[in-house]
């Protein structure tokens, strides 16, 4: 039998090694198919590949551990599949790496320590799968080039690290649906880049940092002191455990159309501003 897929999307192997063989190869796309099965660990050997797209599909099994031996691959999207099991350490091992894009999955376990060697990440999205483990490394803190981070739809708990706002590029932080708790620490009013912080569902607590208030380009925002914010738009902090009152900087918000405070513990009136 020769090697390859057959009519069913099931890979077929003869003697030879599936992948291994194409040592030569930079650009691998099978998305928007029906493909099933595993991805075999033989593509570890196709040392060439920088970029790999297997999304829309219908895999299974894990992420192999493999992957991580590709030192020239640039972008590996796996999203929208039904991929299980942990995101393996050797990730770390992707220097090159600029795309991680597995949401949509079955993927469990916690997000590797190895994480923090991917200085040339750029997108980072893992929504809506099974994530958890305790709390997000704070090795993602050394992530100098990551401008999306996407994890909602997890299981993720313990608090946001501090070091998060060492990223200073960061445009997009969507956490919400998870299981954090805490703080929103101050830090994170170091990002100034930042334009979407969504981080609601999720049992967060304690008062709103001022510092929140330097995000001074932010367009999106669920949880911040909002004053400094002329051009916010909407605004959610929803099923939290915020307390305190309403503050009247609201009402200085002429941009604002949606605003969803409801599922907290907030107290006192109404401010006259609004």
């Amino acid at each position: 039998m020769q090697d390859g897929f057959d009519s069913l999307g099931n890979w077929n192997s003869s003697d030879q090694t599936p992948c291994g063989c194409l040592v030569h190869l930079t650009f691998l796309d099978l998305s928007d198919n029906g493909l099933v099965g595993g991805i075999p660990n033989e593509i570890g050997k196709c040392t060439s590949l920088e970029r790999i797209y297997l999304n829309n599909n219908k895999f299974t099994g894990q992420i192999p551990s493999e992957v991580g031996k590709l030192s020239n691959l640039t972008s590996l999207n796996l999203c929208n599949n039904r991929i299980g099991g942990p995101i393996p350490e050797e990730i770390g091992n992707l220097s090159s790496l600029v795309e991680f894009v597995v949401y949509t999955n079955n993927i469990t376990g916690s997000i590797p320590h190895s994480f923090g060697n991917l200085k040339n990440l750029v997108t980072f999205r893992a929504g809506q799968n099974a994530i958890s483990g305790g709390e997000l490394p704070k090795e993602l803190g050394m992530l100098q080039s990551l401008t999306d981070m996407v994890l909602w739809g997890n299981q993720v708990s313990g608090v946001i690290p501090k070091e998060l706002g060492n990223c200073s590029r960061l445009e997009t932080i969507a956490l919400y649906q998870n299981n954090l708790v805490g703080p929103l620490p101050p830090e994170i009013g170091n990002l100034k880049s930042l334009r979407k912080l969504y981080i609601y569902r999720n049992g967060l607590n304690g008062t709103i940092p001022r510092e929140i208030g330097n995000l001074s380009l932010a367009a999106e925002v669920d949880f911040s002191e909002i004053s400094k914010i002329n051009g916010l738009t909407l605004l959610y902090l929803f099923q939290n455990q915020l307390t305190g009152v309403i503050p009247n900087e609201l009402s200085s918000l002429g941009n604002l159309t949606k605003l969803d405070l409801s599922i907290n513990y907030l107290k006192g009136p109404i401010p006259d501003g609004f």
